[in-house]
This record gives structure tokens, sequence and C-alpha cells, in this order.
């Protein structure tokens, strides 16, 4: 069974892509688990720091 981590803050500028990702990166790491990110924020952080330029 799939296992969900949220990570919300209302307040921009408090770590929660770095959080998500370096989160992710262990766990697939580490842990040897299989992770998916939603990256909904409008900034898109998230992919931009995971997938190569062009790639999305």
């Amino acid at each position: 069974m799939a296992h969900i981590i949220a990570t919300t803050n209302m307040k921009g500028g408090v770590g929660k892509t770095t959080l998500t990702v370096n989160l992710a990166t262990c766990l697939a790491k580490y842990q040897n688990k299989r992770v998916l990110i939603v990256d909904l924020d409008t900034q898109i952080s998230a992919t931009l720091s995971l997938m190569p330029p062009g790639e999305f």
C-alpha cells in the first residue's frame, strides 16, 4: 500500500521544495522506495530541480 506525504504551507520561502526533493531522494536511494513527486506549485521549483532542462 502506498504512503502519502504532503509538504504544505501557505507561506512562501519556508523550504517546502527543498524538504520534498531531499526526502524523496533519500527514500529512493537509501530505502529503495519508488517515489512520485507531484509539484502543484505554480513556480514548478521541484520539477525544475529534478528534471534536465527541456525534458518536461
